[in-house]
């Protein structure tokens, strides 16, 4: 979990299914306990008859039938109600990553929200990134926070998309989303939803301090002596990841096409492809992403201070501005992770060296401030006439005609692979009807081609996750 620097988290515009089985009763086999007859009684004998008066002869009151046990509903298991439930709302089995009990928690607290109804379909598709960092989570905090989240509609400009108020755990969405800008609702509520779940994962979102190695909270600070509040360092601010993250886990799990923070998705994407996704969960989940960042720099040989500096430049590029430190280069950062943690290599790795060209926009010349911008002159797309060059080749063939509006296609990771993606313009190849889409590059770095791709029809998505809108 980030520390919180501001009240808002803001974006920009740019931008499964299971049977269900019912419980079954046990059938009645329509049987009932027999009769029981009393015992046989003998002839009296003469002697009988004389010695005595005959008794009389008291039958035995006959039993009154055993009724049968009125049967008992067999509970449902949890997995079949999990499937259920999923499959009401458009999930499939592998959506549930197996967590069929924190599935139905999660369904509980989102059926108790009365105030988001006609968001609660789409709200189901969050569940994923919940199970693939259940690790991290505060159950509590986040269902507690869920029941009672709010979206509304809100007049709001014409740069914002959307915003997470955490003070009254709502999210505002500007109404052009439900007018003229219908194909970005999806990924710009998913990206809101994205912060919510940050900011509720945890429970803590104050500063983060770091001494001897222990990773502290602002009260375990302040109880300190002076002495080692001296000792105490404040970590720098991980904003990169805040707005990085939200960006890029809408990508992997919603839309398949980073459209905002590019930069911030680009580094992020950096750090997965050295370090890996589960590295990535703990920096964007856990409440002490702060430190957990500026450790990786200690690494890197950095001090504290060095650090401090770079972090306030990595949250200008967070915010999409230009960092004031003509120094500082984005790519010397990965590029130094690369070389400590897997080698010297970096300059024959084709992947990596796509998120290096990314960083760089097109025909812009941000890699002036690296240390190797003599090499990174030769990757970059340097001229619009290289980027068009690569461009064209990865859009030959598809029918859809698509002018990208993401220049470049931003690097992101999804199980384990690199991949491309952007939004553009398209049209149908049939009815010729122009639409926003989305498309998801599988690409061969190494020889340098495309290997796949998926497209998704943001406009028909926005139809199809908001019917009631």
């Amino acid at each position: 979990m980030k520390r919180i620097v501001s009240l808002l988290l803001v974006i920009c515009l740019i931008p499964g299914i299971f049977a269900c089985s019912a419980a079954r009763t046990p059938a009645d086999d329509g049987s009932s306990p027999a009769l029981t007859e009393g015992p046989a009684t003998a002839a009296p004998t003469a002697d009988d008859v004389t010695a005595a008066p005959t008794e009389a002869t008291t039958e035995r009151p006959t039993e009154a039938p055993t009724e049968e046990p009125t049967a008992v509903p067999t509970e449902v298991p949890v997995e079949e109600e999990a499937l259920r439930v999923a499959a009401l709302h458009g999930l499939g089995e592998d959506d549930l990553r197996g967590e069929y009990a924190l599935f139905l928690r999660f369904s509980e607290a989102l059926e108790a929200n009365r105030g988001i109804d006609e968001y609660k379909d789409f709200v189901y598709r969050i569940f994923p990134v919940i199970a693939d960092g259940k690790e991290y989570l505060d159950g509590e905090c986040l269902f507690g926070k869920l029941e009672t989240l709010a979206i509304q509609v809100e007049s709001m400009g014409d740069s914002v998309g959307g915003i997470l108020m955490y003070d009254s755990n709502s999210i505002w969405l500007n109404e052009m989303l439900l007018t003229t800008h219908r194909a970005s609702l999806p990924k710009t509520l998913f990206h809101e939803l994205m912060h919510f779940v940050d900011y509720c994962i945890q429970d803590y979102h104050g500063e983060v301090y770091i001494l001897d190695g222990r990773h502290l909270k602002e009260t375990e600070a302040n109880a300190f002596s002076p002495e080692e509040r001296e000792r105490t360092v404040l970590c720098g601010n991980s904003w990169i990841v805040t707005e990085g993250g939200a960006e890029l886990l809408s990508a992997k799990y919603l839309t398949g096409a980073p459209s905002a923070y590019l930069k911030g998705v680009a580094f992020l994407t950096g750090i997965e492809y050295v370090m890996g996704e589960e590295y990535l969960n703990e920096l964007f989940f856990r409440w002490d992403t702060d430190a957990l960042l500026e450790e990786l720099f200690y690494e890197l040989g950095y001090t504290h201070d060095e650090y401090y500096e770079i972090s306030e430049s990595l949250y200008a590029l967070a915010k999409n501005n230009i960092p004031d430190d003509d120094s500082f280069s984005i790519e010397d950062i990965l590029i130094e992770l690369y070389e400590y943690k897997l080698g010297d290599g970096w300059r024959e790795d084709k992947g990596f060296l796509y998120i290096l060209s990314s960083l760089g926009g097109v025909a812009k010349g941000d890699w002036r401030n690296s240390k190797h911008a003599v090499f990174l002159e030769t990757i970059d797309f340097t001229t619009e006439e290289k980027y068009s060059a690569f461009s064209d080749k990865l859009l030959s063939g598809i029918a859809e005609k698509p002018v990208l509006t993401t220049n470049p296609p931003a690097p992101f990771m999804r199980d384990g692979k690199l991949l491309l993606g952007a939004r553009a313009d398209a049209k149908d190849p049939e009815t010729g009807a122009s639409f926003k889409c989305a498309i998801t590059f599988e690409y061969d770095f190494e020889f340098g081609s495309r290997a796949s791709y998926e497209l998704i029809n943001l406009d028909l998505l926005s139809v199809e996750c908001f019917p009631e809108l």
